[in-house]
Formats: C-alpha cells, structure tokens, sequence
C-alpha cells in the first residue's frame, strides 16, 4: 500500500465506516478505548478488538501517537509524513506545517548512505490554553 492512500481506498465495512466516522468528527485524537465508545452506541455488537484490527487495516490513513501517559491516539491524517506539539494536559496536536527536518534527513542519508523512507517528530509541552 502506498503512503498516499486516503479513505476511499479501503473496503467498506460498517464498522469501519463509523470508525472513521469518529475520528473525522473528533476535534483531538482519541484512544482505542473513546473510539469503541462512540462506535458502540450506534453498532451495539462491536467489540474493542475490532476496533483494533480495524486501526490496523488503516494504518495508512491514521496517525498513530503514544503519548507519555502510555496511551496511544489516533487521528485521520491526509498524509504519512506528520511534525506535531503535543499537549500533554488536553491532548491537543498542533501540525507543524513545513518540515524542520528536511536538511537533517539529507544530511544523515548522504553521511551513512541510508535510505531515510520517512520521518517523525513529535515534541512535547503545554498549549497556551493549558499553561
């Protein structure tokens, strides 16, 4: 699968469909346990494993954060390639919009002759309005 694929790339499933759903209703990303919560209320059969096969399977659309409490979060993303501030207290992410990473990345490949595929930064703090 590419790196590029959005929603509509993946079968179609009820459950699936909710989960999206959710996390492109959600205003902060959400922990596996939130998303069956809001899942659960209108697919009373679901159970927490589907949702978390179902995080899996999307993968390629879904940014995946583990945060310092040890949970993980999940956000729709429209691409791969993400730089956050995370807020620690709320939960807010805040895109970084241009990479900061961009000359280091080519630096490091040129100097150990690796082939960087992609890259992550996320950087950890209080929003304004947490402060």
């Amino acid at each position: 699968m590419s790196k590029n694929q959005n929603v509509s790339d993946y079968k179609s499933t009820k459950q699936r469909n909710k989960i999206i759903q959710v996390l492109q209703d959600a205003k902060r990303p959400l922990t596996a346990e939130e998303i069956y919560l809001l899942v659960k209320d209108e697919l009373p059969s679901v159970v927490i494993s589907t949702i978390y096969r179902n995080m899996e399977a999307l993968k390629n659309i879904i940014v995946k954060t583990v945060y310092n409490d040890g949970k993980a979060r999940y956000a729709l993303t429209k691409e791969k390639h993400t730089h956050n501030l995370i807020c620690l207290k709320c939960t807010k992410i805040i895109a970084i919009e241009k990479c900061p990473l961009e000359a280091l990345e080519k630096n490091l490949s040129e100097q150990n002759s690796f082939e960087i595929l992609e890259h992550k930064l996320e950087i950890y703090g209080h929003c304004k309005d947490c402060r």
